[in-house]
Formats: structure tokens, C-alpha cells, sequence
């Protein structure tokens, strides 16, 4: 728990639903978990509401 690599950008992928390996820049779909989806989800949807309201959501579950 709580190891992985974390960088700037790395929630790129969730808000698009895609994975790219960054040498190919080739897009996939994603073939992930329920957990994965809901989270991309949830980013997704913090993404949109900070766009048409310049807030994001107030509450977000964390998985």
C-alpha cells in the first residue's frame, strides 16, 4: 500500500478513460477494475464542474 509512482499529470489518463505508454503516445482503452472506473469517474466529474462552475465538487470518496 501506498507505493507507485505519482507525478504531475498522472490523472490525465482517469479523466480521458485512456492509458498511452508515453514513448508510443498510442492510445488504448482501458480494461480497468470497478475501483479504477469509479475513481475515473469521480475525476471526470470534478473535471466537468470545475469547468462550467470554476469550482470542483466539495466532496470526493476516496478509494
Amino acid at each position: 500500500e501506498g507505493s507507485g509512482i505519482y507525478f504531475h499529470t498522472a490523472e490525465i489518463a482517469y479523466v480521458f478513460e485512456s492509458i498511452s505508454s508515453y514513448i508510443s503516445m498510442n492510445l488504448q482503452n482501458c480494461t480497468w477494475d470497478n475501483q479504477s472506473q469509479t475513481f475515473s469517474n469521480q475525476i471526470i466529474s470534478h473535471w466537468i464542474n470545475t469547468a462550467t462552475t470554476e469550482k470542483p465538487l466539495e466532496q470526493m470518496v476516496l478509494l
